[in-house]
């Protein structure tokens, strides 16, 4: 009768997947096991209905993650991924500024944090004291991080400690900085179209009664 067929050869362990999408799945949990996947550098579970992070201790070595618009309230689950590079959690309902800055100031490697459409996203000086916190950030809600922040930041922090008062950042009126837009960047890429995207919207209008 012959040899039986050689059986077919096995998926590709967990411990080498390096990127995985599971955006608009309407997922409340990821139920994965600490460590599982050891090798997982890109993680995109936009447009979910995740409140939590905790399942970031499957992926210790995560640099970028897309966790925008779902119903997180607390990122201190992003300790478990120290060398995470990009950050996007736009448009969840994030309320605590300052516990989302100390969550975020131990990620020496960030460089790229999108936080736009939060509750605290609306205060005037929430750009100001992100940058102030965040001293490796290079890109804040799709916009560069100029120089000139710096010492905008700087007043703010002088403030608040003439203040004494950890919320007076919200309230305080000598000191204007510009709020970041809330139109998706590129960070977000993954999940969005060109219609929403920077260069789209510099295009300059079609002239009336003409095509688009």
């Amino acid at each position: 009768f012959g040899a039986p067929p050689p059986d077919p050869p096995p998926p590709p362990p967990t411990t080498k997947v390096t990127s995985v999408s599971l955006s608009h799945n309407s997922l409340t949990s990821l139920p994965l096991p600490p460590s599982s996947l050891p090798s997982l550098t890109e993680l995109n579970v936009n447009y979910n209905k995740l409140s939590s992070l905790s399942f970031l201790a499957a992926c210790p070595a995560l640099q970028r993650l897309y966790s925008a618009q779902n119903a997180l309230t607390s990122l201190q689950p992003l300790k478990e991924c120290a060398g995470l590079q990009a950050v996007c959690v736009s448009g969840n309902l994030l309320d605590d500024l300052g516990g989302t800055t100390e969550a975020l100031k131990h990620l020496t490697a960030l460089e790229e944090l999108e936080l736009d459409g939060n509750p605290y996203s609306s205060h005037p000086s929430y750009r100001a004291l992100c940058v102030g916190a965040l001293q490796g950030l290079r890109m804040l809600d799709g916009e560069a991080v100029q120089p000139g922040e710096r010492d905008k930041a700087k007043q703010v922090a002088k403030y608040e400690e003439r203040m004494g008062d950890q919320g007076s950042f919200y309230t305080h009126s000598d000191i204007q900085v510009p709020v970041g837009e809330s139109a998706p960047r590129p960070l977000r890429r993954p999940t969005t179209s060109h219609a929403h995207t920077a260069a789209y919207h510099a295009r300059p209008p079609p002239p009336p009664g003409g095509g688009g």
